[in-house]
């Protein structure tokens, strides 16, 4: 279900995270003049398996964690990946 889930807008120099459940809402923007938004969008992403693939890429805060879509697929690696 859609409660299940965290809304990612991606526009201008910012990312928004938005997700709701039956009592709370929570929205987070990311202000970032390093962010490289070729197009802008919008994609929901279940929320429980996209914390779990957030920790596994990195336990560095300070690492970056690049996004990339095609659409349908949303493709996450920290900056160091290979």
């Amino acid at each position: 279900s859609i409660l299940e889930c965290i809304l990612i807008s991606a526009a201008d120099n910012e990312i928004k995270f938005t997700a709701n459940n039956t009592d709370l809402g929570i929205e987070t923007v990311i202000k970032c003049d390093k962010c490289k938004i070729a197009e802008p969008g919008t994609t929901a992403v279940e929320a429980r398996l996209f914390s779990d693939i957030i920790n596994k890429i990195t336990d560095d805060p300070e690492e970056d964690i690049i996004f990339e879509s095609d659409g349908n697929i949303i493709e996450l690696k920290s900056s160091t990946s290979t």
